[in-house]
């Protein structure tokens, strides 16, 4: 997998996992409503896992949004946090907010991965 490919899947995951929040709907729910395990679920929303076409269709259906919104990602913006993340390309203060707020969101995913599987 590559760079850019894996942190699109981050990208996809935290979105259906901000919608899935905003429903207010737990992984299990989430899962038992698209025949797929909380695991599967988390792994989805952490980019572990890549979405099939499928699931996205009844993850955006279930949660009862346009695909679109969840899939569409800057390839510009996913290529300059890459280079940001290595040290190199421009440092601009939307890619650290930006950078920041990944990372951010995959401790607090960790955090909750941890505290559901108790």
């Amino acid at each position: 997998m590559t760079e850019m490919s894996k942190l699109k899947d981050e990208v996809i995951g935290k979105r259906i996992r901000q919608a899935r929040l905003e429903c207010g709907f737990s992984q299990e729910e989430l899962g038992e409503g698209v025949n797929l395990s909380r695991s599967q679920i988390g792994n989805i929303e952490t980019g572990r896992t890549v979405l099939s076409a499928k699931d996205a269709k009844d993850i955006c259906d279930y949660l009862g949004l346009d695909i679109n919104e969840i899939l569409n990602t800057d390839e510009n913006e996913l290529e300059a946090l890459i280079l940001f993340r290595q040290g190199e390309g421009i440092s601009n203060e939307r890619l650290i907010d930006w950078s920041e707020n990944i990372i951010n969101e995959l401790i607090a995913q960790e955090f909750l991965f941890k505290q559901e599987g108790e």
